[in-house]
């Protein structure tokens, strides 16, 4: 790729009708890193830290549910929608929304049969032009109940760390009141990366529950009398020695975790 966008207009030139000085050519460079793409690049950065902000002590329906609102106010969007797959039914579950709460949403759909599921099996976004002319997009009372026409699907995935469990997959869906619409690159890139933020906050979320498990396993091992500390003058000439716990102080004992 071009390191500047002076190496960019001068790979993509302009029409002979449009062609600009070398003088003209610096001023428009200028105006367009300076004037634009600083300021763009640095609103990015404040969406995806605000993303990245959220408190991953919430329930994890709360936390994708302030996720899509704040991915909606990014994109200039007007609902969110979040479906997780389901691996035991192979259903796409309502998991949240944002702009949708007086909208009678289906509460499970088909894998096989649903833009939400084909970005799941696929891994890699859809974007949908119109919602009206799609045939896997089933729901059509959204259009006229909220007057969407248009959508972006992206894929989420939540990490299990257990490696018997395998990550939980989904989708979230960005509507938008534009019939035929034309998504641009750049919107589809931004969507996948907020997704990943979403990702993000949701991994330090099962950290901290795996965390929490673990410390109140180790708690309530500690508390076990067979595991207590003995008395002193106790251990010694009664038949067992502590010999568990060198030193006659209890180690720490291995937690298994179980997620599955």
């Amino acid at each position: 790729m071009p390191l500047t966008l002076a190496d960019f207009l001068r790979d993509h030139r302009f029409p002979p009708s449009f062609d600009l000085t070398e003088e003209q050519e610096r001023h428009l460079v200028t105006a367009i890193e300076q004037g634009f793409l600083t300021e763009f690049i640095e609103q990015v950065i404040l969406e995806s830290e605000d993303i990245l902000g959220i408190d991953p002590n919430l329930e994890r329906r709360t936390i994708l549910e302030l996720a899509a609102d704040k991915i909606v106010e990014a994109l200039k969007a007007e609902a969110a929608s979040i479906r997780l797959l389901d691996a035991r039914t192979l259903k796409m579950l309502s998991f949240g929304s944002s702009g949708l709460e007086d909208f009678q949403r289906t509460s499970t759909i088909p894998v096989s049969k649903s833009i939400a599921g084909l970005v799941v099996r696929h891994g890699a976004s859809i974007v949908v032009p119109s919602i009206k002319k799609d045939p896997l997009y089933q729901a059509k009372k959204i259009i006229a109940t909220k007057g969407f026409n248009s959508l972006i699907a992206v894929p989420l995935r939540i990490p299990s760390f257990v490696e018997e469990a395998g990550d939980i997959l989904g989708s979230l869906q960005i509507y938008y009141r534009e019939e035929d619409r034309e998504f641009s690159k750049i919107e589809v890139i931004l969507a996948e990366m907020f997704a990943r933020r979403v990702s993000h906050v949701l991994a330090r979320k099962k950290i901290l529950d795996l965390k929490k498990l673990n410390d109140s396993k180790e708690k309530k091992t500690r508390d076990t009398p067979q595991f207590r500390e003995p008395r002193p003058g106790k251990s010694a000439g009664h038949g067992v020695a502590n010999s568990w716990c060198p030193g006659g102080k209890p180690e720490t004992l291995p937690i298994l975790v179980n997620l599955a």
